[in-house]
């Protein structure tokens, strides 16, 4: 006998526009960019929060109901991030500052915002970050080396994997927008980097003690 299907899978599915039956139901949407915007705006009123306890849902793969559903981590973000520079290693600073170019720019697309960046000593500071790196560690995905800002944040074989199989999900658009930040946070200076960010954002000026 087939399970009656529940009145928020009828819901979902009409938001999708998707064939509740269809094999391909969920990957359809993922071609359907403002039917999707729209459930996730849906998803987060709360009105699914019996059967989907996470913030982050993206786009549908794993079943919910007769529908699948992508859940984007936050930690994926940053294996995706960690995962797209020219070279392994990142400094505080442009972990900080890649991820929150990444948050501010592109995380929507991807069901966030993830983090909460706030005004620093040197502009847009998450204390988050850290601890998400942390969970990734002891994942044993990365780890990092050093202390204060001679500390160095990088993947490991097995993370580095794993942000190639996270990137490939991503869009492409989006994909070499994360390319091109973690690229650009590592090659400029840290006066370049912490000075573009401030002319771009200057309401990360506010609690500066950086003079240059």
């Amino acid at each position: 006998m087939r399970r009656r299907r529940g009145r928020w899978a009828d819901e979902i599915n009409a938001r999708l526009g998707a064939d509740p039956e269809g094999e391909d139901a969920g990957r359809a949407a993922m071609d359907r960019p403002v039917m999707l915007k729209s459930l996730l705006k849906w998803l987060r009123s709360g009105a699914t929060s019996r059967f989907l306890n996470r913030k982050h849902v993206i786009v549908i793969l794993g079943h919910v109901g007769l529908i699948r559903c992508r859940l984007m981590e936050r930690i994926e973000i940053m294996l995706a991030a960690l995962g797209s520079g020219v070279h392994e290693e990142f400094s505080p600073v442009q972990l900080q500052k890649m991820m929150f170019l990444i948050d501010r720019n592109v995380s929507k697309r991807l069901g966030g915002p993830f983090f909460d960046f706030k005004p620093y000593d040197y502009g847009p500071f998450d204390a988050n970050v850290y601890s998400e790196f942390s969970v990734l560690a002891m994942n044993e995905l990365g780890d990092s080396v050093g202390h204060g800002r001679d500390r160095r944040y990088r993947l490991n074989d097995e993370g580095r994997a794993r942000a190639r199989e996270v990137l490939e999900k991503i869009a492409p658009e989006t994909r070499r927008y994360i390319h091109q930040v973690a690229e650009f946070v590592q090659r400029a200076s840290f006066t370049t980097l912490v000075s573009s960010i401030y002319k771009q954002y200057p309401e990360m000026k506010a609690n500066s003690v950086f003079r240059g």
